[in-house]
């Protein structure tokens, strides 16, 4: 079918197709304009704007079918944002999924003539005109807003073949750099950990919609407000946090710690801080607890990023406390003493989301709260401790 659709631009000898278009009151329904009922005038657009706009960015289409003009289309540079995007069919030719089929032509037209590697594309309709939104929908547009005059504006961003998403935020003059965080693997399987840095505040959210425009986007899963799960066809995986060029300078220029419960936040900004076994041993429990409630609903996926905070919030900040490990940060680890249970449970926490490394990675957390209850007499913790175990008996 789509090869029986034709792009081209328009001829003089088009003008009576124009016409018939362009004075029928149902094809202006839903439009920004009304139908013509002067000849004169449809002549005088007809020859200002379809026969002298013939490249882009500003160009009139007409649209065949089997070599007939069924309609046309329009494509106009909207500085700053992209291209606007129309088609229109004559009545008689609706509900026959050529619409489809025409947009589909006019997006090719537009990769093989367009001078960059993506191209956003705008789509304002009438809210009633329920066949072309379902078009839209069905190509990969997303509804950006409702605007004035009952229309709403929808976006997609049109790429090569071969789309690289950090390559694509280089390009984005609001985002002033992207940084990765720990190692980033080259397995399309994997997840690529990373921090978008915006030059101000305000271009986050731009940035984070703009990102739902692009055509090879698979799933945009939010974790939180500025903190996405971003994964593309190929199956690639961006674990995506969105942050200020601000933000970065006032991480940067903290001088103290307030309070931080895990010593985790202190160990990264390298700044000092009064452990409190107390308040580490309660986030343990906590976390603990999260890891069996999440183990039985089989909910596999999150255990292991629960078992990373563990690792981070827990593991590290006990085992300095404990003396048997002495590190500035959750990388770069001086273990003391290798043979204990401190030990034993932070390589445990590294466990692929399946039953066997998980349940090991259950009772190592367990085992290492009896550790700590017992050597420093937290008799505060041991209703808890044995609420906790008894729980777990049903997963292990």
């Amino acid at each position: 079918m789509s090869k029986e659709i034709e792009l081209r631009t328009a001829q003089e000898s088009d003008f009576s197709d124009f016409w018939e278009f362009c004075s029928n009151e149902e094809v202006s329904k839903y439009l920004t304009w009304d139908k013509y009922t002067d000849k004169d005038l449809a002549k005088s657009f007809f020859e200002e704007k379809m026969l002298k706009n013939t490249e882009l960015p500003n160009v009139y289409l007409m649209i065949l079918y089997q070599g007939k003009v069924i309609g046309n289309a329009h494509i106009i540079e909207r500085p700053e944002d992209g291209l606007q995007i129309g088609i229109g069919l004559l009545p008689q030719y609706w509900h026959k999924k050529l619409g489809t089929h025409a947009l589909v032509e006019l997006e090719n037209y537009i990769r093989k003539n367009w001078k960059s590697k993506y191209c956003q594309l705008l789509a304002d309709i009438h809210e009633n005109n329920t066949a072309m939104r379902k078009i839209l929908l069905n190509q990969g547009y997303t509804l950006k807003s409702s605007i004035e005059n009952h229309r709403q504006a929808y976006r997609k961003i049109i790429t090569e073949e071969n789309f690289d998403y950090v390559e694509w935020l280089k390009d984005n003059e609001l985002i002033e750099s992207v940084v990765g965080i720990g190692s980033l693997c080259e397995d399309k399987m994997a997840d690529m950990d990373i921090i978008v840095i915006c030059y101000e505040e305000s271009s986050i959210d731009e940035v984070m919609h703009k990102t739902q425009y692009i055509e090879s986007l698979k799933s945009y899963e939010k974790a939180c407000c500025n903190h996405v799960f971003i994964t593309f066809q190929d199956s690639r995986v961006y674990d995506t946090y969105f942050v200020s060029e601000a933000f970065i300078n006032a991480v940067n220029n903290v001088n103290r710690v307030i309070f931080d419960k895990s010593g985790l936040v202190s160990k990264v900004l390298d700044v000092e801080s009064k452990m409190d076994l107390d308040e580490l041993v309660s986030v343990f429990i906590n976390n603990t607890s999260k890891l069996i409630y999440k183990a039985k609903g089989g909910k596999l996926e999150q255990v292991t990023r629960i078992l990373g905070d563990i690792r981070n919030k827990s593991i590290i900040p006990l085992g300095n406390y404990d003396k048997c490990l002495v590190s500035k940060n959750v990388i770069n680890l001086n273990w003391i003493d290798k043979n204990t249970v401190l030990y034993e449970t932070y390589m445990s926490t590294f466990a692929q989301p399946m039953y066997e490394p998980i349940a090991v990675a259950i009772n190592k957390c367990l085992e290492l709260l009896n550790y700590f209850i017992e050597k420093y007499e937290l008799k505060k913790y041991i209703e808890k401790n044995n609420e906790i175990n008894e729980y777990a008996k049903e997963f292990l």
